[in-house]
């Protein structure tokens, strides 16, 4: 750790990055694994959060800079207060996970759970009652226990280090000026947002990618057929169940014709027809014209790639935790992929995973579809950057909804007004018939009663 010399404990980041991997390939995590491993990242971040608002020189500096603009990352609510003491007028909220609505309700948007899955829960966008229910919860407790936890301890820790006037951090993020998320928006669940939100989907992707070196390339042009297999770039290979690494050599041996690389931490013998190396270069392989399948972890970014290249993937999410199985849902409904559950690594799944891609053309017509779409974007995500930074920089506009609750927004007093209305109106029939009845009905029957 580069920091640890100025007060930052790396065991704390240690302790952290444990609980991501410590359950990578338990097939049935439980939820005390998820509380678990948000309780060891509050830890990081607060640990960092007062190392940093404690650093007087860095604040100092920071000051001198007279900053126009700030970036803020969505995983904490430190360096809010940071923006706020600083007086920085303008910033800018930025997401590296995809849209969730607890995030984006955050920001003052209005995204139902009923049409956006949790980052964290293993489903799509279409969901059952009990889904919907359980998305539901989720989020209400990510919002109000997770984030308002985080927010509330790091606005204490704001006020002790740089005064008692920094504001309630839970609320601050409705002040951002923009939302940015790394997500395309192409791809991406439909939602209902504002202007305020900015996909930057695919940012850097769009610069040629390296030519392969020696080692790599050789081995691509005996190849007539390439498939990469990248589990991301964690060291996975060594925590990997034996009977996974069995299957994986499996499907190695049944298609000799077929040339794979894996990327793979572990020294491991493998047939002729395989590549294994610590690290590959992922974008170039994909880019290949060679390469008709890519087995990977569902990572975001790994999943753009293909998509941008035009590679159908079988995704294999090992973080059941963080947005991987989501991102396998997402991709699966675009017909590009195959989703293998932890439960399901088999042989035999993956082997028919493997054959329905690779002699299913409309995975491949499919995954060429959404190619020619990324390409054809008038504008890439730079430029989208670019652009919205000159917005929020030169102009006063307020992209924000207007301030108003749950109750304002989804109309529930209009409502509920036409509803005491209507009340109203059949009562008040109702009034009119009885004295009616009364005045006629009644009167003329006691009239005929005197005359007997």
């Amino acid at each position: 750790m580069l920091h640890a010399k100025s007060g930052y404990d790396a065991a704390v980041y240690n302790q952290f990055e444990d609980a991501k991997v410590k359950k990578m390939f338990d097939p049935d995590p439980s939820i005390f694994d998820s509380l678990e491993l948000s309780s060891a990242f509050f830890e990081l971040t607060m640990h960092v959060c007062n190392n940093t608002l404690a650093d007087k020189q860095l604040i100092a500096n920071l000051q001198a800079a007279k900053i126009d603009l700030a970036f803020h990352h969505h995983m904490d609510f430190c360096q809010m207060s940071l923006i706020h003491h600083l007086g920085i007028k303008k910033w800018i909220y930025f997401s590296s996970l995809p849209p969730y609505p607890s995030l984006l309700n955050s920001v003052g948007e209005f995204v139902p759970t009923s049409v956006l899955p949790s980052y964290a829960l293993q489903q799509g966008n279409k969901m059952s009652f009990l889904k919907r229910a359980q998305n539901f919860i989720y989020e209400m407790l990510n919002a109000y226990f997770r984030l308002a936890k985080q927010a509330r301890a790091q606005t204490e820790l704001a006020r002790r280090n740089l005064g008692r006037d920094v504001p309630d951090l839970e609320y601050f993020p409705k002040s951002a000026n923009l939302m940015m998320i790394s997500a395309d928006a192409v791809l991406e669940f439909p939602i209902p947002t504002t202007q305020k939100v900015v996909y930057l989907g695919g940012f850097g992707a769009e610069n040629s990618v390296d030519a392969l070196d020696e080692n790599f390339s050789t081995f691509v042009t005996r190849a007539s057929k390439l498939v990469v297999v990248s589990f991301g770039s964690w060291p996975v290979t060594e925590r990997m169940p034996p009977d996974w690494k069995e299957a994986l050599l499996n499907l190695f041996r049944a298609d000799p014709e077929t040339h794979f690389i894996w990327s793979c931490d572990e020294e491991i013998e493998v047939p002729e027809n395989v590549l294994r190396a610590k690290w590959i270069p992922q974008a170039a392989l994909l880019a290949n014209p060679k390469t008709k399948l890519f087995i990977t972890q569902a990572g975001y970014n790994s999943l753009m790639e293909a998509a941008q290249y035009g590679v159908p993937t079988i995704s294999v999410p090992l973080f059941s935790f963080g947005d991987q199985v989501r991102n396998s849902h997402l991709f699966e409904q675009h017909g590009v992929s195959i989703r293998i559950e932890k439960r399901e690594f088999t042989t035999e799944k993956l082997q028919g995973a493997f054959n329905e891609i690779l002699q299913n053309p409309s995975f491949h017509k499919r995954a060429e579809e959404l190619k020619r779409i990324i390409k054809k974007r008038p504008s890439t995500a730079e430029q989208e950057l670019n652009y919205w930074v000159e917005v929020v920089l030169n102009t006063e506009m307020d992209l924000n909804l207007p301030n108003l609750s749950s109750f304002e927004f989804y109309s529930l007093d209009v409502l509920l007004f036409f509803v005491a209305l209507i009340i109203a109106f059949f009562l008040f029939l109702r009034a009119i018939g009885s004295w009616y009845y009364w005045s006629c009905c009644e009167m003329a029957y006691k009239e005929k009663v005197k005359l007997q």
